[in-house]
């Protein structure tokens, strides 16, 4: 799994914050066609309308074994300058899981079966702070057989997974007042768990563990 600073540096890095660019609209340039500088032509072009905010961003992670039971992080006024007006918000997150799966055969025949863990992602404080759900996410499958009375363990991970998560209107409001005061905080809590899936086997998940990167980034103006 990755460690938290190199977690982060990759979701910095795959991160393209959709707010950075404010708009665009078609301009008409000018420009001379040779060097005698005496004969002009223009086109049509589009022209990028440069972004005046700033962005504040704010980062936790936590690498926990299943089920969490809740990881708050923290969004504090200290964050932003003084007078500053939040207008937009992202959340990027950046996963990997990895489970460790105990497998039985207790019938009189072979088995072949599919194995693998679902990992359950909720936003239970506030989930109502983004315009969708923190989708879940499924570990590796893994192809397994036992003949009668054998056993053995499995390993499955979910591979990094990077999702993006945009802000509404009840978390920018949350994040307003409290910049607007001066003080206080908003506490944004996750949770992560997980379903087994071990067909005819009997046994299942001894371990759990996801390692999850979060970075929130507010537009704001001042």
């Amino acid at each position: 799994m990755l460690g938290h600073d190199d977690a982060m540096h990759q979701l910095h890095m795959q991160r393209d914050w959709n707010f950075h660019m404010s708009g665009t609209e078609d301009v008409t340039r000018l420009f001379f066609t040779d060097d005698t500088r005496t004969t002009c032509a223009s086109e049509l072009v589009t022209g990028v309308q440069c972004p005046t905010s700033n962005v504040a961003a704010i980062t936790c992670s936590n690498n926990q074994q299943l089920p969490w039971g809740g990881f708050d992080c923290i969004i504090s006024a200290s964050d932003f300058p003084s007078g500053a007006t939040i207008t937009a918000g992202e959340l990027g997150i950046l996963q990997s899981s990895t489970v460790t799966i105990f497998l039985e055969n207790q019938q009189s025949e072979p088995i072949t079966g599919i194995v693998f863990a679902q990992i359950i992602n909720e936003i239970t404080v506030n989930p109502t702070y983004f315009d969708t759900a923190w989708p879940n996410a499924s570990t590796d499958l893994a192809v397994v057989t036992l003949n009668p009375s054998f056993s053995t363990t499995v390993t499955s991970d979910q591979r990094a997974e990077d999702v993006n998560l945009v802000a509404a209107a009840p978390l920018l409001t949350a994040v307003n007042n409290v910049v607007a005061a001066g003080t206080g905080d908003v506490t944004v809590t996750f949770d992560v768990s997980f379903q087994q899936a071990i067909g005819s086997f009997e046994g299942g998940i001894d371990e759990a563990f996801s390692s999850v990167s979060f970075i929130f980034a507010f537009e704001y103006t001042v």
